[in-house]
């Protein structure tokens, strides 16, 4: 017999018009009900319509499909046989072999239940009673996200709970057990008489997370236990108390926010533990330890925002202490920006922590404010024939509790014009203005030989500068391979003055020439210092370009400067009249492989001043990296000085849920490891195990060389569980 339907209108004509459209217990009218079946009876005498065929009866948005389905007008139930399934508003489906629901089919019974819901979590169960549209008590069930074996499919899963009873609460978005068990491929590991967990709709809630433990050579045994509170959808706090056998329980912190126009975070810990010297033995006493670190970002309109970013610490080794951070100075800026068409303007103020043995914070200055404003012109004339102008302004002020005070006005103003030639010749002159008006505290004369020489007040600078430039690219076709090569002159001219040391040098202090600054008109980075003098820098760019994606480029160059007046420092590769020969090499001849090799070596003895070597290659499953870092004497910089390390790194998928990787770096320079780690990892779509084994050797004042163990368990919908040692 032909499909067709009965709906409120048919059902009219039958005389069952009552049964869809009864009052709720609220007074309401319930949802019409639409049936649809290959054959539909009504039985008069007993008030029964009964459909048969792939029947699928929809009531709002719940849609119920079965082999036979009865509905009675009086009891006003359905009662659906053979191949059930419900469909919930969620998404989320029942399967049943028999099931009897009313109450616009909010309520009822099923037997042989079974749920899927949208993210694939199954939950099976020998029958449950479902009241109020949202609630489910199940008895005899197995909840479980895993999914099953195609080829056994009556095999355990990875890990599944079991219960005496389950209740599913859709409103409260809960799922209780009673009587519950964890079991991994079948075995039972853990029982609990209770154990809650919210259902895979939910996304944040207040409650415990996944709590986590290690051990610590210096802190011992620690346990830390999360809690999550939410206070909305735009803000939450999570409190973590953390017990540890060798010293005193700490207390971590984070608080976020949401708002209208942007975002906060507020992150922070608390101890009180016995006083440590430098070699890690107590010295008598307590003392508070702990820190804070703090970011925002707001919108203020279409073209302006402002936000900070920073934090403190009570002391030196407080955060790689307690596993909260590595770094070893904490910067803290303040800071405001606008955008709008071709400029851009900011204000911001710095603080920093230093967290070094050396560092000193009555030397360390705090900068408040630092204004820039820049700007790039439109170009003069119909096609930019005539240039266009920039313009660029900063102010600084600069402050230390003991050392050299520094207030900056600086005006930047520059002029340049490109031009290209018929015959493919690519030209750029200019001119850069730069006006600085500074008054200074106490700075003192390097060069002098009184010992105390120094000066404070008003003083300044102006320093104009011009340039010209030429390119010839040249283009040649090599079978499959396209060659381009490119030489490139510039000139530069400036006079032979600008750094008296009545100006401190604040900004530029770390200098080293490589190939990106190579052609920069000042290769300082700054404005405290001006590159002077007349200069020629040159050098060439050659690339093979395949025609399937491959590429290689080559870059080498060189500057010389016909004065021996400079600023630069020893060891930057800018204190002689010929600079040091900067290149580049990176090679990818496919997406296998890539190597960059970036150098630095000596004009007249060609000796090695910088080298630095990344390799990487494989396949997506087994990719592996190499890198080499040499760094020779620059006394500039005081941080490195003499540097070399090596550093390697290999990541392999050796199956579709099983993953490796190991990485280490070696200081050649010391013949002694830093630090090396091997992990492994197994993900599914319903749990994630990952180990991870690192030996750090590094040591400071009270911090030791230490291993560190960490094991993290991961089960979809239950959170995490962590150890580390």
């Amino acid at each position: 017999m032909a499909r067709w339907a009965i709906i409120a209108v048919f059902s009219l004509l039958l005389g069952v018009a009552p049964a869809f459209a009864q009052k709720s217990p609220k007074g309401s009218a319930t949802t019409p009900i639409l049936i649809t079946a290959e054959e539909v009876n009504y039985d008069r005498a007993r008030s029964l319509v009964i459909a048969k065929g792939n029947v699928e009866v929809a009531q709002g948005p719940r849609v119920l499909r079965a082999d036979r389905v009865i509905y009675n007008q009086k009891t006003k139930t359905v009662t659906a046989f053979g191949k059930v399934s419900l469909t919930e508003k969620s998404g989320d489906v029942i399967f049943a072999d028999r099931i009897v629901l009313k109450d616009d089919l909010r309520e009822g019974v099923i037997q042989n239940f079974r749920m899927l819901f949208t993210d694939n979590t199954r939950v099976a169960a020998n029958s449950a009673v479902r009241t109020g549209g949202n609630r489910t008590a199940m008895n005899k069930v197995v909840f479980s996200p895993c999914r099953l074996c195609p080829k056994d499919p009556k095999k355990p899963p990875l890990w599944q709970l079991k219960a005496r009873r389950l209740v599913h609460d859709q409103k409260a978005r809960d799922i209780e057990y009673f009587d519950g068990w964890l079991e991994i491929y079948g075995v039972p590991v853990a029982y609990s008489p209770y154990f809650r967990h919210p259902d895979p709709t939910v996304k944040r809630r207040t409650g415990f997370l996944r709590p986590i433990y290690g051990s610590d050579d210096q802190l011992g045994l620690f346990a830390r236990t999360p809690y999550f509170i939410e206070f909305g959808p735009d803000k939450d706090l999570t409190i973590g108390p953390t017990f540890f056998t060798k010293v005193r329980p700490a207390m971590f912190l984070d608080w976020r926010h949401r708002v209208r126009n942007g975002a906060y975070d507020i992150r922070g810990s608390f101890t009180n533990v016995r006083r440590l010297d430098a070699a890690g033995d107590r010295s008598g006493g307590n003392q508070n330890r702990g820190h804070i670190f703090t970011r925002g970002l707001f919108d203020i309109d279409k073209i302006s925002r402002f936000g900070w970013s920073g934090g403190w610490t009570t002391d030196d080794t407080f955060l790689r202490r307690y596993d909260v951070s590595s770094i070893d100075t904490i910067v803290t800026t303040v800071f405001a920006e606008g955008f709008k068409g071709r400029s851009y303007s900011s204000a911001r103020l710095y603080h920093f922590q230093g967290l070094r043995e050396e560092d000193d914070y009555d030397k360390t200055p705090i900068v408040f404010p630092l204004i820039d404003f820049s700007t790039i012109g439109k170009p003069l004339g119909s096609d930019g024939r005539y240039g266009r102008f920039s313009f660029d302004a900063n102010i600084m002020g600069l402050t230390r509790v003991d050392g050299t005070n520094s207030r900056r006005l600086s005006l930047v103003g520059g002029w340049e014009l490109p031009h290209t030639t018929a015959t493919g010749h690519v030209f750029r002159i200019g001119a850069r203005f730069q006006g600085d008006i500074y008054w200074v505290d106490v700075v003192r004369d390097p060069d002098s030989a009184v010992p105390v020489s120094k000066f404070s007040g008003l003083t300044g600078r102006f320093f104009p500068q011009g340039f010209a430039e030429w390119r010839f690219p040249l283009v040649r076709e090599l079978g499959n391979v396209r060659h381009v090569i490119t030489p490139r002159v510039a000139f530069i001219a400036a006079p032979n003055f600008g750094n008296p040391f009545k100006i401190p040098n604040e900004d530029s202090l770390d200098v080293e020439l490589d190939d990106t600054n190579l052609f920069a008109l000042s290769r300082f980075n700054g404005l405290d210092r001006v590159e002077q003098g007349i200069r020629v820098v040159y050098g060439f760019n050659t690339a093979f370009y395949g025609n399937r994606g491959g590429s290689t480029q080559i870059f080498l160059g060189n500057s010389y400067r016909f004065t021996n007046r400079h600023a630069f420092p020893e060891g930057s590769g800018l204190d002689e009249r010929f600079s040091d020969l900067v290149g580049r090499i990176a090679v990818r001849p496919s997406r296998y492989l890539s190597l960059l090799y970036r150098f630095r070596f000596g004009t007249q003895d060609l000796r090695t001043k910088r080298h630095e070597v990344a390799v990487s290659a494989g396949p997506q499953w087994l990719r592996g990296g190499l890198g080499y870092f040499f760094f020779r004497n620059n006394e500039n910089n005081e941080e490195f000085g003499n540097r070399e390390e090596i550093f390697g790194s290999l990541a392999a998928r050796i199956t579709k849920n099983w993953s490796l990787r190991a990485s280490s770096r070696y200081d050649l320079d010391d013949n002694a490891p830093v630090s090396w780690s091997v992990g492994a990892a197994y993900q599914n779509e319903c749990c994630l195990v990952d180990f991870n084994f690192t030996r750090s050797f590094t040591s400071d004042r009270d911090l030791k060389a230490s291993n560190r163990f960490l094991l993290r368990i991961v089960l979809k919908h239950l959170g995490e569980i962590s150890t580390s040692q």
